[in-house]
C-alpha cells in the first residue's frame, strides 16, 4: 500500500513538472502574439495550438503506464525537449543581461519548485550539449562550486563585449591597491573560457 501512494505521489509530481512548463510556454507564446499582432487571441485557442505542438492533451491525467522512478524528461519527444530548452536559454540569457553568473541551482530555482536539480542535469546532458556550454571559476569560495552556465547563442551575439569586459575588469584588479579578490577569479576565469573558444575557432 505504502508503495503504490508513493509511485502514485511521484507520477502527480511528473505530470505537474510537465503541465508547469506548458503553461509556462503558453503564456509566453500569447504575450508575443499579442506583441507582434497587436490583438488579443482567445485564450483557448492559445492553448489548444500549444497543445497540438507539444503533442500532450493540457486536461489529461498521468498515464497509468508511467514509470515512478522515470525522470520528467525521460519520455520528452523533439518539440517538447526544444521547446523546453529554448525556455533555459532564455533563463540564462536573461541572468547574464543582468550581469548574473547562472549555475545550475540557479537554473532550477528559476525554473520551479516541481523540477528537481537531478531532472535538469538529466536534461542538459540528454538535449543541450549542443547549445549550452559551461566553465568552472577557479576560486576557493563555496558560493561558486558549480560550473556556470552560458548559451552558445550569448556567447554568439555578446561573446566579443564579454571578452572585453572580463580583460578590463581582470585588469582593473591587478592595477588595484585593494583588489577584489572574487571578482578577479570570476572574470579571468571568463576571460580563459572565452579564449580557448576563439582559440579553437582558429584551428
Amino acid at each position: 500500500m505504502l508503495k503504490k501512494q508513493q509511485e502514485e505521489t511521484q507520477k502527480k509530481r511528473i505530470m505537474e513538472s510537465k503541465m508547469k512548463v506548458i503553461q509556462k510556454e503558453k503564456t509566453r507564446i500569447a504575450e508575443e502574439r499579442l506583441k507582434k499582432d497587436g490583438s488579443e487571441e482567445d485564450d483557448s485557442n492559445v492553448t489548444q495550438k500549444f497543445a497540438d505542438a507539444m503533442k500532450t492533451d493540457p486536461n489529461s491525467a498521468a498515464p497509468e503506464e508511467a514509470d515512478p522512478d522515470a525522470p520528467v524528461f525521460g519520455d520528452m519527444n523533439e518539440v517538447e525537449a526544444k521547446e523546453l530548452l529554448k525556455s533555459i536559454i532564455r533563463i540564462l540569457n536573461s541572468a547574464w543581461d543582468q550581469g548574473l553568473f547562472p549555475d545550475r541551482e540557479y537554473l532550477v530555482k528559476e525554473m520551479g519548485e516541481n523540477i528537481s536539480e537531478e531532472e535538469v542535469i538529466s536534461f542538459l546532458k540528454k538535449f543541450a550539449n549542443k547549445e549550452i556550454l559551461s566553465f568552472k571559476i577557479k576560486t576557493k569560495l563555496d558560493k561558486y562550486s558549480w560550473p556556470i552556465l552560458i548559451s552558445k547563442q550569448y556567447i554568439k551575439r555578446k561573446g566579443a563585449a564579454l571578452l572585453d569586459k572580463a580583460q578590463q575588469e581582470t585588469e582593473n584588479q591587478r592595477r588595484s591597491k585593494m583588489p577584489n579578490q572574487e571578482k578577479y577569479d570570476i572574470y579571468i576565469s571568463l576571460e580563459d573560457f572565452l579564449q580557448r573558444l576563439i582559440n579553437q575557432k582558429k584551428k
